[in-house]
């Protein structure tokens, strides 16, 4: 099983691994309903395992806007059967296993990036840290599925298994990186420090101010709000980080007071960030600045990238 998912993120033609990502969702979709009971857990097993081969091709090609946006709208798309009344899929159990396990593959996938290259200092010893806007891409099909679907279950699952886990963690993450602690303690958590937790639950509210929207949605968006707002307010006055607008990730604070901030900025490791409207690159270094780069032709091609 394993040998088959790492197929998703092994392969070097991007368009063979999409379509090949692709198939999998669609079969596991149409035939989950008819899986036997007492062979369900090996195909919950093998779908943890695609998953985590996805977000591990992600994270390999440095976060490539042409890897990121392709790859996860075909997972988008696949969560989102569920909300296809009378399409003859039920995939309500396939979701909810998906919303489940995303959060702990990624930082699984993270963590990995780390291990392979072996340790070091506290600076190279420490996962990668996820862009904020790909956070963002990369949580924005739970948050239709909050806004739209109507399980009760699967509502709170994607509160409790994506809202509150990525604030938890990087609520935690912060603590301890205030507090001097080791990087085996700060590691934990570190892959979601650049959460954007601030945009994320203003987007909620101008959702949940919709008429239209259902009110059993409605409380649970106002749920995750109160879950997002209390990272935002941690954000504010922690020192290490302040809060980003759309076109500008969250980062280091810039404060000349606190010697610890200016120790998190070397932590810093290199991603890419895009803004899907405006198109705009940010490329993060080892340093003070963001470099903004309008075209996509100023991100280094696709083809010569590191292979999984």
């Amino acid at each position: 099983a394993k040998r088959l998912a790492d197929l998703v993120c092994s392969v070097e033609q991007h368009d063979v691994a999409l379509t090949f990502w692709e198939t999998f969702l669609d079969t596991m979709a149409r035939e989950w309903s008819s899986i036997d009971r007492l062979r369900l857990d090996k195909f919950m097993s093998l779908v943890r395992m695609f998953i985590h081969a996805c977000l591990k091709r992600l994270c390999k090609l440095e976060w490539h806007p042409e890897v990121v946006v392709p790859m996860w709208e075909v997972f988008g798309a696949n969560l989102l059967k569920v909300n296809e009344v009378g399409s003859g899929m039920a995939t309500s159990g396939l979701a909810l296993h998906m919303t489940s396990v995303f959060v702990d593959e990624l930082e699984q996938v993270c963590a990995g990036q780390t291990e392979g290259e072996g340790g070091g200092d506290l600076g190279h010893d420490l996962p990668d840290t996820i862009p904020s806007d790909v956070l963002s891409f990369l949580v924005e099909p739970f948050r239709i599925l909050l806004c739209t679907n109507n399980s009760k279950a699967l509502l709170k699952r994607v509160m409790v298994s994506v809202y509150a886990k990525l604030t938890q963690k990087c609520t935690r993450c912060m603590k301890e990186m205030e507090s001097n602690a080791s990087s085996e303690e700060v590691k934990k958590g570190y892959p979601f420090v650049q959460l954007d937790a601030l945009e994320m639950a203003q987007e909620l509210f101008n959702v949940a101010a919709d008429a239209s929207i259902a009110r059993n949605n409605r409380d649970m968006i106002y749920d995750v709000i109160a879950l997002l707002e209390e990272l935002v307010d941690y954000q504010k006055t922690s020192g290490l980080f302040f809060n980003s607008t759309p076109a500008s990730p969250v980062t280091p604070s810039d404060s000349k007071g606190s010697k610890r901030s200016k120790k998190s900025k070397k932590k810093k490791k290199k991603g890419v960030v895009f803004d899907m409207d405006k198109n705009q690159y940010f490329m993060f270094r080892k340093k003070d600045a963001v470099e903004v780069q309008r075209s996509p032709s100023a991100h280094r091609p696709l083809k010569g990238i590191i292979k999984c």
